[in-house]
This record gives structure tokens, C-alpha cells and sequence, in this order.
């Protein structure tokens, strides 16, 4: 129905939005031009979010972490070349990279030294993955390195990446761990929204560091 809106001198309806810290929409209300109460539409939108459950919210909690296996060989593969990040994944094709990837889930899995893990919804599809690897470190004592954390394009933004690292980190912590490494490239989306500043890590700038390609 549309009415009058005294205070804006126009003739309509009132549409509003209640979003999450990401700008996810979790409900909306529309409302005659003519409603001047805020506290009652305050009061809806409490209401309609409470009770209603959005798909971008079911999917955030129906996130599952677990081991990777060769099944899951096809799915990374297909991640990482829809990323484009590496210029060698970009030069093989699908089959070729999944077909390394499938034996190389076999050597990770054949050592308790390293840990490989898959983030899927329902339908079991790897969205995300994930590789830490443990050694001992004469000076401080256990610790790891955060090889490989890479997502689906299409999976960004909805708590993947988090589980992902916090799953890991727990892996470090089941092992008694005293520092976790990783490296993120600053042309990175992920370094540049600060995704893992976020998540309490902190960037060393006094190191520098050194590849020797063999």
C-alpha cells in the first residue's frame, strides 16, 4: 500500500534492511510511507532475525572440517585453478593436478608430521583446504608451518578460511606446540583485508624471507 510521507513530502513505502558485519542481508521490512514509529520497526527487524534463519546463516554453521582424502583430489583441484594464483596450476591441466594432488593427500596422510584438512558443507564438496606440518625446533621446541590455506572463489566470506585456521591451530595445540609460520603474500586479498591480523597472528617485519628454487 502506499501512503504519504509527512516528513519527506513523498508518496510510497519504507524498506528496510537489517545486514550482517560482512553487509549480508538477514531480513527486511516494508512499511506504509506513513509509519513514524522507529522503535516498532527496531522491534520487527529484532523479531524477523531472531526467528528466521537466512541460507547464508545455515551455511556458516553447517560448516564441517575434516581430513582430507583421495576422493577430495578433483575438488581441490578445481579450486585452485579457478583461484589463478599459481602460475604453474594454471599451466597444467585439471587432470594432471589432480592427479598430484591426489598422491600427494596420500604422503601427507602416511605421516603424523602433517595434517590436511577440508572444509565441505552438506554435500561433502571441498570448499577450502588446509596443510600444517610439524617438526621440532631445537631452540624453542614443537612447532609448525602453515603450507597451504587456499578457498573456492565462490566460498569467501562465510567463515571457511576461519574454520579452516582454527582447526589447524588446534591441531598445533593437540601437539604441544610453540609457535605457528605461515607466509601470505601481500598481493594477496586475504593480507589486504587482514584476515589473519584478525585472527590474533602477527606479521614479523624484521625477518626476511629466503627461497632457494630447486
Amino acid at each position: 500500500m502506499c501512503t504519504y510521507d509527512g516528513g519527506k513530502k513523498v508518496k510510497g513505502r519504507k524498506r528496510h534492511f537489517a545486514v550482517d558485519t560482512e553487509g549480508h542481508v538477514l531480513t527486511s521490512v516494508v512499511h506504509p510511507a506513513n509509519n513514524q514509529d522507529p522503535l516498532a520497526l527496531l522491534i520487527e527487524l529484532i523479531y524477523n532475525v531472531s526467528a528466521k534463519e537466512t541460507p547464508h546463516m545455515r551455511d556458516t554453521r553447517s560448516i564441517h572440517v575434516r581430513k582430507a582424502r583421495s576422493s577430495d583430489a578433483q575438488a581441490i583441484s578445481n579450486l585452485l585453478h579457478e583461484t589463478g594464483y599459481l602460475r604453474f596450476i594454471n599451466e597444467e591441466t585439471n587432470e594432471q593436478t589432480e592427479a598430484r594432488i591426489c598422491a600427494g593427500i596420500a604422503t601427507l596422510a602416511a605421516s603424523s608430521e602433517h595434517v590436511l584438512l577440508v572444509a565441505t558443507y552438506e554435500d561433502d564438496v571441498a570448499q577450502g583446504y588446509g596443510a600444517v606440518h610439524f617438526y621440532a625446533n631445537l631452540l624453542i621446541g614443537n612447532e609448525g608451518y602453515i603450507s597451504e590455506l587456499y578457498l573456492h572463489p565462490l566460498a569467501t566470506n562465510q567463515g571457511i578460511g576461519s574454520r579452516l585456521l582454527n582447526a589447524l591451530v588446534n591441531e598445533a595445540h593437540a601437539r604441544q606446540c610453540r609457535r605457528l609460520r605461515l607466509t601470505n603474500w601481500r598481493t594477496r586479498e586475504s593480507y589486504q583485508r587482514h584476515f589473519y591480523a584478525k585472527q590474533g597472528w602477527i606479521e614479523n617485519i624484521d625477518a626476511a624471507e629466503f627461497v632457494l628454487l630447486l
